[in-house]
């Protein structure tokens, strides 16, 4: 049978618990970061069908339909 150590307790529990908190920490940073880029992804293509090119020129056009259609797809 082996023996535990009981001085060694305390320190393994606080690098468990250092590691746990790191992997949490991790995780929300990159859960904040995902939800900040896609609301900023919304926001630029609200924006860009909120203000359509102001020329009528054929690619302007093309440009403003296929920003129209890559948000109906994105939705």
């Amino acid at each position: 049978m082996h023996e535990l150590n009981l001085k060694s307790l305390p320190d393994l529990t606080y690098q468990g618990f250092a590691c746990a908190t790191r992997l949490r920490r991790q995780s929300i940073e990159s859960l904040i970061s995902e939800i900040l880029d896609k609301a900023i992804a919304r926001k630029n293509r609200f924006e860009a069908i909120s203000n359509p090119p102001k020329s009528n020129s054929t690619e302007a056009l093309n440009t403003d339909n296929k920003m129209r259609l890559d948000m109906l797809r994105a939705n």
